[in-house]
């Protein structure tokens, strides 16, 4: 995937999670940096209709979704790294627990 494709999915993304914002979750004071994006004419049309059905800013939406887009990928990235740091240190599930969880689901071994 090239950076082009990369950035369609990421404002597609945006786009989508735009339809989950609650209204009152952020307040104008809270909003104190500025930033400029580019995006694909067919996206601004598309928040820009959202804006007018929501009757919010489209700058209030793209705010909304690129903090929704940030902390879901914050904890992915947080969860990665504690994953990697346990295994570094070798804690591990033992054979015994593994297949104490496999007992408990009804599982044989490599179902």
């Amino acid at each position: 995937m090239d950076l082009s494709q990369k950035n369609s999915w990421l404002w597609t993304f945006l786009a989508g999670v735009l339809f989950c914002v609650h209204a009152n979750t952020m307040e104008a004071h809270n909003m104190n940096s500025t930033m400029t994006i580019r995006l694909e004419d067919s996206l601004k049309d598309r928040l820009e209709k959202l804006s007018e059905a929501m009757q919010r800013s489209k700058s209030f939406l793209a705010a909304e979704a690129i903090k929704d887009f940030v902390e879901l990928n914050e904890w992915q990235v947080d969860e990665i790294k504690l994953a990697v740091k346990e295994a570094n240190s070798e804690e591990f599930a033992s054979d015994q627990e593994v297949q104490g969880l496999f007992d408990r689901w009804g599982l044989e071994n490599g179902d």
